[in-house]
This record gives C-alpha cells, sequence and structure tokens, in this order.
C-alpha cells in the first residue's frame, strides 16, 4: 500500500485528536516514504510525550504510524508488535471513534501483507474501503483504496 495523502496537513502543537490524529498518521507515514528510521525516531519520541501525558488517542496514533513505518521497512515482528500495542490503547479509550477503529483495521490489513498472500485480503480491504467511505472519511478512504 502507498499513502497517497502526502500533502496531508500537520498536526496542531496541542497534539492529534480524531481528525488531526490521521493528519499527523498521514505526514509521518509520508515523510517516512524518504527516511523511515529518522520517521520512526520521531514516532517514539512522540509516543514518549503521548503517554507522559496520558493522551491515549495521541499513542494510538503514533502505534498505528510505528506499524506502517515497520511495514515500509518489511518488518513484520516490530509492525505487529506495534498493532498489538494500539490495539491495547484502542480498546482502554473511553469513546473510540468509528475513524480510530477503522484507521486500526486498515492497519491490520496493511501489516498482514508481510506475512500473507496480499489477495488473501483483498476482500476484505473492499469491506473496509465501503465502512470508510460510508463515514465519508476521505484520507482514510485513500489510504484503505491504495
Amino acid at each position: 500500500f502507498i499513502v497517497a495523502a502526502a500533502s496531508a496537513a500537520s498536526a496542531s502543537a496541542s497534539g492529534p485528536g480524531p481528525w488531526q490524529g490521521a493528519q499527523h498518521f498521514a505526514r509521518s507515514v509520508a515523510q517516512a516514504q524518504d527516511d523511515p528510521l529518522r520517521a520512526l525516531a520521531e514516532e517514539k519520541r512522540f509516543l514518549a510525550q503521548a503517554r507522559s501525558s496520558a493522551s491515549g488517542a495521541r499513542a494510538l496514533w503514533s502505534l498505528l504510524t510505528q506499524s506502517r513505518i515497520h511495514v515500509l521497512l518489511e518488518q513484520p515482528t516490530q509492525a505487529a508488535q506495534a498493532l498489538a500495542a494500539a490495539r491495547a490503547e484502542l480498546d482502554a479509550l473511553p469513546a473510540a471513534t468509528a475513524e480510530q477503529r477503522l484507521a486500526h483495521r486498515l492497519q491490520e490489513l496493511q501489516a498482514s501483507t508481510l506475512t500473507e498472500d496480499p489477495q488473501v485480503s483483498m476482500p476484505q480491504v473492499e469491506a473496509l474501503v465501503s465502512e470508510v467511505r460510508a463515514i465519508g472519511h476521505a484520507r482514510l478512504a485513500c489510504e484503505a483504496e491504495t
């Protein structure tokens, strides 16, 4: 999968909320195309800040981003670890949004391409694209369709 949202606006200084989280994800993954190790290091710092401020939503987006970068680096074990940690953050959110749930599911599918035949997941991808379109989220729809 390729992130097509390379021109996404950067997150505000106060940190990403639900919508800004998707922007943070898109911006960070786009930066990772050029220098994935640097982007991963920045994401680890962002995660530490999110955890120190007890922001589960920020931690979730950071872990999803880390998983995606590990996919870019073709590191299935690390991608799965970040994804498992993201699942724990998602489950701990008192009011997880549809966007957050779909972003997690999308990252699960992307990570699975490292260990499974991508053709196996195509029906799941198509169903996910339908869900993303239903909530009208352009950034996630773009990510899901690529």
